[in-house]
C-alpha cells in the first residue's frame, strides 16, 4: 500500500515536532511525505492561520495532492490541511484517515474537558470564554468566537 502523508508543513522548514515525528513515521512505514512549499516561513516559524483557514487553500492542497502521483491512502497529520486532504480524497476515491496532536478539533480553548461538560457553542461564550480571560487574560471575545467556528468546520 502506498500511503501520502500531507502537512501544512514540510520537515525542511519544520515549525514544531510534528513535523518531526511525521517524518519519523513516514521512514518507518515507507510512506511519502507531501506539504506545499511555502517561502514565506522559517524553520520554526509559523504562518497566519489566516493562510490555511480558506476556500483557496483548501482547493490548492487538494489540487497538489491530487498532482503529487499515485497513492492508495491518504494520512493527514496537520489540522489546516485536513480539508485539502478531504476533497482530495473525494475527488479520487482514496480514504483518508487523519492524526489529531492536539485538542482544537474538539474545542479552541479545553476547558470542557476540566469541566466534563459539553461543548455547545453556548457554553462555550457564557462560561469557557470568560474563565479562560480570567485565567490567561490575552484573546479578545471576537477572536476566541472565531476559534470556534473555525473548529467546527474543520470537525
Amino acid at each position: 500500500m502506498r500511503i501520502l502523508f500531507v502537512n501544512e508543513y514540510g520537515f525542511e522548514r519544520a515549525v514544531s515536532g510534528a513535523e518531526y515525528s511525521m517524518k519519523a513515521l513516514a521512514d518507518a512505514v515507507k510512506a511519502v511525505i507531501f506539504s506545499p512549499k511555502w517561502k514565506r516561513n522559517k524553520p520554526g516559524q509559523s504562518l497566519s492561520p489566516l493562510w490555511f483557514n480558506n476556500p483557496v487553500y483548501y482547493f490548492y492542497s487538494a489540487w497538489k495532492i491530487l498532482r503529487y502521483g499515485e497513492f492508495d491512502l491518504i494520512h493527514a497529520h496537520g489540522k489546516y490541511i485536513l480539508p485539502g486532504a478531504v476533497i482530495a480524497g473525494w475527488l479520487s476515491g482514496k480514504s483518508v484517515v487523519v492524526t489529531v496532536r492536539d485538542f482544537k478539533f474538539l474545542c479552541p480553548l479545553g476547558l470542557c474537558f476540566l469541566h466534563q461538560s459539553r461543548c455547545t457553542l453556548r457554553e462555550y461564550i457564557n462560561r469557557e470564554i470568560p474563565e479562560y480571560q480570567k485565567r490567561y487574560g490575552g484573546a479578545g471575545r471576537i477572536k476566541l468566537i472565531v476559534a470556534k467556528l473555525w473548529q467546527y468546520q474543520l470537525r
